[in-house]
């Protein structure tokens, strides 16, 4: 595996190298002009001992007392030089056996630039003074590393959360910190940021891609977005930069060949689903291909903010936006109940939906998507609090995504997770949610399927309360 250097420096060292870069004529420029003008007698003595039988010795003697005049000069270019040297190395090199630290923070990682992933024995997130969020590395000899996050890019805070999450065997499960997609703006961590760590990443059991990596197929990893048992989904990009979504798929070792042909054919399944579909406001898959026995489709990407981040970020949206967002997302619905047979999307939740910047609304990702195929028994995917009662019984079907949405709604009406197998009633938490709202969101997420409304039925009520017009949002 090809290493991933990162760049690193403290606040001291920057200053550091900007004062040694700023006084640089006192260590640098006086001290030449000193050199220089001491050349003036050095030659002057060579000139003169050249005529002469004992020129060697003359020689000598003034080249040994132009170094004489000189240490001192000489002495504080090179300590001035070395020192930027040190103070200008802010990369930090991460392969798949450790890490290599660079030679400015060589004091405070007690003069170890090497440190192996095997040696990691616990990785924590932690706060300095209350405020700063720090990255903390404890090794199995007692010493640790502590990374200020705020001193990095997010792209290198990243590579180096991932790194320390996946390249460690040693590290405990239970105290590790799970590497995070980090907010854009990387100098205020807050609790958005946290819940975003707990929310997007999971535990794993292979080592997802790092960012850098180039496939066979030309596609270049940026970052992973998330991943969790055996799959993971990154932020990619073409050859001539278009950017991409990479899922990655693998099959586990301990499945047997039953298993692991059913596992395969499920992504296989999922290829063929998608590449069918053709909406403006679903994710397009573009190809499907195998490497080193992982499986791999390329899709859409599309540029927004997922709900969930947006009310983490707002806090529960007004009862007009989630109606016009309600709309939307029905009529995608519609496009897909149209198909032959019917499509179940069976995971239809705030992070799986982005809102555009244009202001429309996308969905992105299939991943517990099923053709609908009479009653037969599926896999049970999906997410608990957003899950329909059939579905936790293997038999999705239209009516599945209806409870779904209507569990969605009751979390931007609210900025509340819907109980698991309840109705939602959202005015019991935001009063200021209307009747017929309320109404609506209480038949979406009805227990027993038949009594839900239908997809028609949905929109019906959402243009007879008229709660859908753009300009009164």
């Amino acid at each position: 595996m090809q290493s991933v250097s990162i760049r690193y420096s403290t606040s001291l060292s920057r200053s550091l190298v900007r004062l040694l870069k700023a006084s640089a004529v006192i260590w640098c420029a006086i001290p030449l002009v000193w050199i220089f003008a001491s050349l003036g007698p050095l030659f002057t003595a060579l000139a003169q001992a050249l005529p002469k039988d004992h020129a060697s010795w003359i020689i000598q003697e003034a080249i040994l007392a132009f170094l004489l005049k000189n240490v001192a000069p000489l002495s504080m270019i090179s300590a001035g030089c070395f020192l930027l040297l040190i103070f200008l190395d802010d990369r930090i090199i991460l392969s798949r056996q450790g890490l290599v630290l660079p030679l400015s923070l060589c004091a405070q990682f007690y003069c170890q630039r090497n440190r192996l992933w095997s040696e990691l024995k616990k990785t924590a997130l932690i706060k300095s003074n209350g405020q700063n969020v720090c990255l903390k590395l404890n090794f199995a000899d007692g010493k640790f590393v502590v990374f200020q996050a705020d001193e990095m890019s997010e792209d290198d805070l990243n590579k180096l959360l991932i790194a320390s999450r996946t390249l460690a065997p040693a590290v405990n499960a239970k105290d590790a910190v799970s590497p995070a997609k980090i907010p854009l703006d990387i100098s205020t961590f807050t609790s958005l940021w946290e819940s975003e760590m707990t929310l997007r990443y999971r535990a794993t059991t292979y080592v997802p891609l790092l960012p850098g990596r180039i496939l066979d197929a030309g596609i270049i990893i940026e970052k992973p977005l998330s991943y969790g048992g055996s799959a993971a989904i990154y932020l990619a990009r073409k050859q001539n930069g278009a950017p991409v979504i990479l899922k990655e798929f693998v099959v586990p070792d301990s499945l047997n060949n039953e298993a692991r042909a059913k596992a395969l054919a499920m992504f296989k399944k999922e290829a063929a689903l998608l590449s069918k579909l053709n909406h403006p406001e679903i994710a397009r898959i573009y190809d499907h291909f195998v490497q080193d026995e992982r499986h791999y489709m390329t899709l859409q990407y599309i540029q927004g903010e997922d709900l969930r981040r947006l009310v983490t970020r707002r806090g529960a949206l007004t009862e007009k936006r989630v109606a016009l967002w309600l709309r939307q997302i029905l009529q995608i619905l519609q496009y897909l109940e149209q198909q032959s047979p019917p499509v179940v999307h069976r995971d239809l939740t705030p992070e799986n939906i982005v809102l555009r910047p244009n202001g429309s609304l996308a969905l992105i990702d299939f991943g517990a998507a099923n053709e609908f195929i009479g009653t037969a028994t599926g896999t049970v995917v999906g997410k608990q609090g957003y899950m329909a009662p059939e579905q936790y019984r293997g038999k999705a079907e239209t009516r599945s995504d209806i409870y779904s949405l209507g569990c969605t709604a009751h979390f931007l009406l609210t900025a509340k997770e819907p109980q698991a197998l309840m109705q939602s009633v959202p005015n019991s938490i935001n009063r200021q949610i209307t009747d017929n709202m309320n109404d609506l969101v209480m038949r979406m997420t009805c227990q027993q399927a038949e009594e839900r409304p239908t997809v028609e039925e949905a929109l019906k009520t959402i243009e007879v309360i008229g709660y859908y017009r753009e300009n009164e949002v």
